[in-house]
């Protein structure tokens, strides 16, 4: 009589690394030990490749310190991938690819330990649809994301600085808010249908929202009021008072308000940050470069010139002749950039100025904009601003502009 015992050869513990492990047990892959996993290459020397077919959830066990580039990426040939991860808190970084098309993932808990994630870690995860990013990230790679036709919702903290090309590119049912801590924003790093609301800081520390719908971009105030329908290409700050926009390629300027400052017709290709100390933006087109003030007026202008290189056959006189002048037997001339810097005339510029009764605070300096104060020990209206808690210099402006010649 015969006995056959079925052994899975996998359910053991096999070394990898430094003092790591890996398992596969009824289709949970393990990964134990201490320190960092080491980086892979693309489905080529991960030892777990051959069984990642049937491995339905990954465990990772304390004491594993970063997952690697491609660690469990999932190739064409080798299925949908598992359906759940757990990441412990002793993990600080995700690697590139790290989970790249795991077409079965629906859901995955990040811990707050997790300070960088690389780029493509969860790309083609098409069953994703929330992720709650760790509130210590600063960065959001290029194509994090990409791919992940379900995604609905992304929580972003604070702690984000920045957003790379592509991170949310074919996102199509995304809907996501973008906060104020976010400076660095590619605009194309979204699908067209995504629904994006980004939070930006406004004069007096008073938040606006730029929108999109169909892939075109508006502006709402803190209240949700419509102050520009969606159907700008690009909005985005460009300093404390005003917006800078994109409409076909060229670039102008608003105010908080929507006001026209700088329309595009002006053929600017570029636009920089407003300057507050000189009121003026620089400016990009065809060619030139300078500055120009706050109504769209050119202060100065600088053409980059790049003569083109003489191809024709000189004689052989004006050939001899050349030699001998320059030192050097090279007849064609230089391709070295030219600069030339055009006239510029003084011109009215609006300069702001603090007012001195508040200081550029804009309250009242007797009841600190309180509208009452205690004397003695009654409760009185102040005489100063009568009330209403502003400096009565000023009106509550906190200043005025000033015409200079510069």
């Amino acid at each position: 009589m015969y006995v056959f015992i079925a052994y899975n050869i996998y359910a053991q513990k096999h070394p990898f690394g430094n003092g790591l492990y890996w398992e596969l047990n009824n289709g949970v892959l393990t990964i134990s030990g201490n320190g960092r996993m080491p980086d892979f290459s693309w489905h080529t020397d991960e030892p777990w490749m051959k069984v990642m077919t049937s491995v339905k959830k990954v465990i990772i066990e304390e004491g594993i310190l970063s997952i690697g580039n491609y660690a469990f990426s999932i190739g064409s040939t080798m299925g949908d991938g598992p359906s759940s991860v757990v990441i412990p808190k002793s993990v600080k970084s995700i690697g590139e690819f790290a989970f790249n098309s795991w077409h079965n993932l629906t859901s995955i808990t990040i811990p707050d330990s997790v300070m960088s994630i690389g780029k493509y870690a969860f790309q083609n995860c098409r069953s994703l649809s929330t992720f709650s990013l760790p509130n210590i990230i600063t960065e959001i790679q290029g194509g994090t994301f990409s791919g992940c036709q379900n995604l609905r919702n992304v929580e972003i903290p604070e702690s984000v600085t920045s957003i790379k090309w592509s991170a949310f590119e074919g996102c199509d049912k995304l809907s996501i808010i973008i906060p104020t801590s976010v400076v660095d924003m590619r605009y194309h790093t979204f699908s067209d249908k995504a629904k994006v609301i980004r939070a930006i800081n406004g004069p007096n520390n008073t938040i606006f929202y730029t929108y999109r719908e169909n892939g075109l971009w508006g502006l709402k105030a803190y209240n949700n009021k419509v102050i520009i329908q969606p159907e700008l290409n690009v909005i985005e700050p460009c300093g404390k008072w005003f917006l800078r926009f994109s409409t076909n390629g060229y670039w102008g300027v608003m105010n908080y308000q929507g006001k026209i400052i700088i329309p595009t017709d002006r053929g600017y290709t570029k636009i920089g940050d407003f300057v507050n100390l000189t009121k003026r933006f620089s400016y990009e087109m065809d060619g030139y470069k300078g500055e120009c003030n706050q109504l769209g007026v050119q202060v100065s202008k600088i053409k980059v010139e790049t003569p083109k290189q003489d191809t024709s056959v000189a004689s052989s006189s004006n050939s001899s002749s050349t030699s001998n002048n320059s030192g050097n037997s090279n007849s064609g001339s230089s391709t070295s950039t030219v600069i030339v810097e055009h006239h510029r005339d003084p011109v009215p510029v609006q300069e702001w100025v603090d007012c001195t009764g508040c200081g550029g605070t804009g309250a009242c300096f007797m009841c600190g904009g309180a509208r009452t104060y205690y004397r003695g020990d009654r409760l009185v209206t102040c005489v100063h601003c009568r009330g209403k808690g502003d400096c009565p210099t000023c009106n509550g402006n906190r200043g005025r502009y000033v015409t200079v010649y510069k």
